[in-house]
């Protein structure tokens, strides 16, 4: 499991005939430290769990310059 901020910061953008798309590269998210992690995010039901994401992280842009 990978929390939102984990995402944003390891997705990939591309870009193909003027669309652009993102994705994560399996290399990435295919980890023993992410995998069946389910405690790393949390119930959802308190303020602190991981798995909640906070205004500030709703309203980032994941756009990333093409690599």
């Amino acid at each position: 499991m990978l929390k939102p901020q984990e995402v944003l910061d390891l997705v990939h953008c591309g870009k193909k005939n003027d669309k652009v798309s993102y994705w994560l590269q399996p290399r990435d998210y295919a980890k023993d430290e992410y995998r069946e992690k389910w405690d790393r995010i949390g119930s959802g039901h308190s303020s602190d769990a991981g798995g909640i994401v906070d205004a500030d992280l709703r309203r980032s842009s994941i756009v990333k310059p093409l690599r």
